[in-house]
């Protein structure tokens, strides 16, 4: 958001979305959904299929600890 040059208050009214909700996406907390991604895109510029990727590749990262977790729970 330093590069946009906003904060999460005004990307907050820029989207319509809540500042704890921009919070829990930031930290991970809450997914992004379609419909915060086309927000998003129109408030910042960034493509929507960027909002995408870093979502899936989130999700992706979190699904392979788990798993990594689970192997050594096992494993002990």
């Amino acid at each position: 958001m330093e590069s946009l040059g906003m904060g999460q208050r005004e990307l907050a009214n820029r989207t319509g979305l809540t500042v704890q909700s921009l919070h829990g996406i930031f930290k991970g907390e809450q997914p992004i959904t379609c419909e915060t991604v086309n927000r998003l895109e129109l408030a910042t510029g960034v493509r929507a299929c960027l909002w995408n990727n870093l979502e899936v590749q989130y999700l992706d990262q979190l699904s392979k600890l788990e798993e990594r977790q689970r192997l050594e729970t096992t494993l002990d």
